[in-house]
């Protein structure tokens, strides 16, 4: 059986080889400290209403203030042309008391010292007005009252003037107190222009309407039977007015209608052109 054998040489070279000397692993440098910057102080801000115009370099709300509210496109309604008087006293006065102190409205304008100063004023005024308006209508009562009774002393004398001066002009002018005009002759009336005959849908009415003719009493209507051309005239009604409706006219017959004016110096008109129309 081999056996392997070690030469001595080379067990003595293994048994006397030198150690290796091991190399420490290189260090990492270590973090360096972190350093604070110094703080900077940040300059006061112009404001809005500190005199500056709009275009100001560095013109801006401040750093600490929270800007303008949220824009959500209200409008203020102060209806002023539907208040009245006294509902603007009390108006105003609730937006004192609401903006007294309100945090929303730090410095108003006008001021509170020029505002309230006004809505002062303008209730005394008021009141003053009041009692001016009350003691007006007092007054003009009061003088009503005296009107009326003066009113009847007056035409008291002027019946008295009138009894003792037995209707002399002279006399009575000499009271003071005027004449009234003398009635000018009318003259003679004209007869009535434009005579037309309506109806209305219902049997047997006619509706006759003429033109006024001024100063006159009345006016006398006739009607004759229009189917033949010899007329025969008939009266129908005086009337007062310029329309007369007559009814239980025969249907079916054609009729003539004449009107004249009463009054003036002729006492009655000549009379209008006849009208025709026939019943239905």
């Amino acid at each position: 059986m081999k056996t392997n054998k070690t030469s001595p040489s080379a067990s003595s070279a293994k048994a006397t080889a030198p150690a290796v000397a091991k190399v420490p692993s290189p260090t990492r440098p270590a973090a360096a400290a972190t350093v604070s910057e110094p703080a900077v102080l940040i300059p006061p801000q112009p404001h809005y209403d500190a005199g500056l115009s709009y275009d100001t370099p560095g013109l801006h709300y401040a750093v600490d203030e929270t800007g303008l509210p949220v824009n959500d496109k209200a409008k203020i309604k102060l209806n002023l042309s539907n208040r009245t008087d006294d509902d603007l006293v009390p108006f105003c006065q609730a937006i004192i008391t609401a903006m007294a102190g309100n945090a929303n409205f730090p410095t108003p304008l006008p001021t509170a010292l020029v505002f309230d100063a006004a809505v002062a004023d303008f209730a005394a005024k008021l009141q003053v007005q009041r009692l001016a308006k009350a003691a007006a209508l007092q007054a003009t009562n009061e003088k009503n009252t005296a009107r009326a009774l003066l009113t009847e002393l007056l035409r008291s004398r002027a019946n008295y003037v009138q009894t003792e001066s037995n209707g002399n002009s002279a006399i009575i002018m000499s009271a003071a107190m005027p004449l009234r005009a003398t009635p000018s002759p009318v003259g003679q009336l004209q007869p009535p222009s434009n005579l037309r005959i309506d109806l209305n849908g219902v049997a047997g009415v006619m509706i006759l309407m003429w033109d006024r003719v001024a100063y006159a009493r009345s006016y006398v209507v006739q009607c004759a039977d229009a189917s033949t051309s010899q007329r025969v005239w008939s009266p129908v009604k005086t009337a007062n007015d310029r329309k007369l409706i007559l009814d239980n006219m025969e249907i079916g017959k054609m009729y003539a209608f004449r009107v004249a004016t009463i009054g003036g110096s002729n006492g009655q008109s000549q009379w209008c052109p006849e009208a025709l129309r026939m019943a239905a």
